[in-house]
């Protein structure tokens, strides 16, 4: 809505979320509420997930396991530097005022999972449905724990950031007569955590000091998920009693924009952590070459479209 309507409606929202403006009388009338009915202004959805789960700190990073997997971190510096947008990284205001936020993504977390369970996973399907469980962490599961030998590009809907090429397709490497169904599905899961550390290490480049992840969304349910992120990250892994962190964090907003909440920080006493994933020394070395492995397939790859 333009600056217009917002004048015609009598709303004055500002630019960061929790803010409270109550209608006149007018523009109440124009969406059929009643005079005098309050407004409180959410935020952008990464920024509620990174708020739901607790994210104040410029150390820590919010990632939002879903059908894409969302990265946000936060600053308390205003600096859309060379270095920030050489990685595609826009800078905006955070939810929370005197914070800003950054984003990156890949463009398939979720997504490629669904994907190989509507077209491959049959055989899971019917496990889960004889067992009354989910296919999903029936495929997870039955993953070997280390590296697959089987890389899966996941640029099925195009490649986020760093690259941000919607033209870019997805691809596998390594398949022979000996691969199963395992190895492919643990492919999938190495490369999208690859593409987290591909990102983490560009807002490193970019001057973000990250400790720790947070992880929320449906993905953070798979504790063999989790666990692989920071083996392949080397950083702790964090996830939270409520998964669902945006509902949560838009929730907060309400609350304080309407003073049930009397500051930012009341978020840290109703987000609790579930668990902490620490990175395994032992399996460093290991992720460490298939990730070199990626970055060098990655390159190959890069800009190759057969349309």
């Amino acid at each position: 809505m333009g600056g217009q309507g917002m004048s015609l409606l009598g709303l004055d929202i500002g630019t960061t979320g929790a803010k409270a403006v109550v209608f006149k009388e007018n523009g109440a009338g124009i969406l059929g509420l009643n005079g005098g009915t309050t407004v409180i202004a959410g935020g952008f959805d990464q920024c509620c997930c990174a708020l739901g789960a607790g994210l104040l700190d410029t150390e820590s990073v919010a990632l939002s396991v879903g059908t894409l997997e969302g990265i946000t971190a936060i600053t308390d510096t205003y600096r859309p530097d060379s270095a920030l947008l050489e990685g595609n990284h826009g800078l905006g205001f955070y939810i929370i005022e005197g914070l800003f936020s950054t984003l990156a993504y890949v463009t398939t977390s979720g997504a490629i999972l669904r994907w190989y369970r509507d077209t491959l996973g049959a055989v899971e399907e019917q496990e889960a449905k004889s067992q009354g469980g989910s296919p999903y962490e029936i495929m997870i599961d039955s993953t070997p724990d280390c590296p697959s030998g089987i890389f899966v590009m996941p640029y099925f809907a195009g490649s986020g950031t760093p690259w941000l090429d919607p033209n870019q397709r997805g691809t596998v490497f390594g398949l022979t007569l000996d691969t199963d169904r395992s190895e492919i599905i643990k492919g999938v899961l190495d490369c999208i955590c690859y593409e987290v550390r591909v990102n983490l290490e560009s807002l490193a480049a970019a001057g973000f000091r990250i400790k720790k992840l947070r992880a929320v969304g449906g993905g953070a349910r798979s504790e063999r998920w989790m666990q692989l992120k920071a083996d392949i990250t080397g950083l702790p892994v964090e996830t939270t009693d409520v998964t669902e962190a945006g509902c949560l964090g838009a929730a907060f907003l309400a609350g304080l924009g309407s003073g049930v909440f009397s500051s930012p920080g009341d978020i840290l006493e109703i987000t609790k952590i579930r668990h902490v994933y620490e990175p395994r020394t032992a399996m460093k070395q290991s992720y460490d070459e298939a990730y070199r492995k990626f970055r060098e397939l990655r390159s190959r790859v890069e800009g190759l479209v057969l349309d």
